[in-house]
């Protein structure tokens, strides 16, 4: 009977340890998979980000708006807001374009290029909703010194003529006077 008992205790205990051992041999199983579904996954995540980068056009990179007075095309400096801009930037292999409008800012995160009839329209994401075509710029030159940009991805399209920032020096700088005026005040101060 003492030679069963002990049996049994010996049995018990090696079948203890072997289920330890066991549950530890799962775990680290477990853990590897975990980490290894975890590694496809990032390495998924990059492969799509991969795919999804975009060749930009070789386009200067930085516009400034310019607006018609006078007969003349100057660069207007409102008062109490910069003038408007257009500024392409890369971060993370992800092609941003910011149009500058004033004190407000539109960020347009570039996900397709597509050739126009004489430029290039952009299409992407603004404010988490996605534009098919969102910008577009058609240059008025071969040197890209006079630009139309269309932001289309709003209320109708509004579409500005701007310079490359290289060529700013070719133009008159107005900077509008801060001064109060009301109604046909306002008219005559823009004459000045």
């Amino acid at each position: 009977m003492r030679l069963l008992l002990l049996s049994l205790i010996i049995g018990l205990i090696s079948c203890k340890q072997t289920s330890e051992e066991n549950k530890r041999v799962k775990k680290e199983a477990k853990e590897q998979v975990i980490s290894e579904a975890a590694f496809d996954l990032n390495e998924d995540k990059i492969k799509q980000k991969q795919s999804k980068q975009v060749r930009f056009p070789d386009i200067p990179r930085n516009y400034i708006a310019l607006t018609e007075q006078k007969g003349k095309t100057i660069i207007f400096n409102p008062c109490d807001a910069a003038n408007h801009q257009v500024k392409i930037d890369e971060k993370d292999g992800t092609i941003q374009i910011y149009y500058l409008e004033g004190q407000e800012a539109t960020l347009l995160e570039v996900e397709s290029v597509s050739k126009t009839e004489k430029g290039y329209a952009f299409g992407g994401i603004i404010y988490g909703e996605f534009y098919d075509k969102a910008m577009e710029v058609t240059p008025l030159d071969t040197a890209y010194e006079m630009v139309n940009w269309t932001l289309s991805a709003f209320d109708g399209n509004r579409t500005m003529i701007f310079t490359d920032a290289q060529y700013k020096t070719n133009y008159e700088v107005v900077d509008q006077p801060c001064k109060e005026c009301w109604g046909d005040d306002c008219d005559d101060m823009n004459e000045n």
